[in-house]
């Protein structure tokens, strides 16, 4: 309706676009949310730029939905494309920042690139506590991130 009455490309029918792909990831019809993330992300960037937030956030949900659906280089590429980005908006301790290379780790840790997983997972929690101090609140969370991560022996390791 929202797309009919205000056209694809208003922020509204993008809105729209976007709880409809989280409902399809929800109802495991991800082939379909896929599509829908692609299309906002074609939009987002079209009307808003490459470095808006509302592109990058889109950014991350296509990332997302690529690794729902196995596909991990896509995720691997746009999370890194995301991080590089929010480095250069946002500066290096940025917490959006930290949070995108968690990303990065989690997309690591799903292609078993463990050790680059691993070393990047390291720089998160010291740039945390750098930025925010030892009791960084986002170090749980960003463990949480990175399921199956496993040490350079090749262990499962929950505790980098």
């Amino acid at each position: 309706m929202r797309k009919h009455t205000l056209g694809e490309d208003h922020p509204d029918t993008l809105v729209s676009m976007a709880y409809l792909a989280a409902m399809y990831t929800y109802i495991n019809r991800h082939d379909e949310a896929v599509s829908l993330h692609e299309q906002i992300l074609r939009i987002r960037k079209q009307k808003l730029g490459t470095e808006h937030p509302d592109t990058l956030t889109s950014t991350a949900y296509l990332a997302a939905a690529y690794a729902k659906i196995n596909q991990y280089s896509n995720t691997l590429e746009l999370t890194k494309h995301l991080l590089e980005t929010r480095r250069l908006i946002l500066g290096e301790d940025h917490p959006d920042t930290l949070t995108s290379m968690a990303y990065v780790v989690a997309a690591y840790t799903d292609i078993g690139e463990h050790g680059n997983a691993l070393m990047l997972h390291r720089q998160i929690l010291e740039m945390g506590k750098g930025t925010m101090g030892e009791a960084y609140p986002d170090a749980p969370s960003l463990l949480k991130n990175a399921p199956g991560l496993r040490n350079c022996s090749g262990h499962p390791d929950t505790t980098p």
